[in-house]
């Protein structure tokens, strides 16, 4: 359970939002021998940047009384009745939303499906 002792609402969380990201970012790079995420090479990557960066994620606690969104994981906003349990639940939604949508983007972009020829 996460504890928000000390944050002081919604603002404070949005902070901590992107700061923990940030900070996960940095590990994912740093394991696999990175200091930045590399430029994009070629027209698909660079369209996968640009449409990963403007993905809206979002999540809701149980109850739906508290809301965590984000867009490209950069911006965030953070409402509703905060508890610890409802914070929780609402992160953990938003992060398999945003997995999600990431996948999708993955499979459209790298994987198409080709449409029908006509007959």
């Amino acid at each position: 359970m996460i504890e928000l002792d000390g944050v002081g609402g919604a603002g404070d969380l949005e902070a901590l939002a992107r700061a923990l990201w940030a900070a996960r970012t940095r590990e994912v790079l740093r394991r696999a021998g990175l200091t930045r995420e590399p430029a994009p090479i070629g027209r698909r990557a660079e369209e996968y940047v640009r449409r990963r960066a403007q993905i809206v994620a979002c999540g809701r606690s149980r109850d739906g009384k508290v809301c965590v969104r984000a867009t490209g994981m950069r911006a965030w906003s953070v409402t509703g009745d905060l508890t610890p349990a409802r914070v929780q639940e609402a992160a953990e939604a938003l992060i398999a939303d945003q997995q999600g949508k990431v996948r999708a983007l993955k499979r459209a972009i790298w994987h198409p499906v080709p449409s029908p020829r006509p007959r």
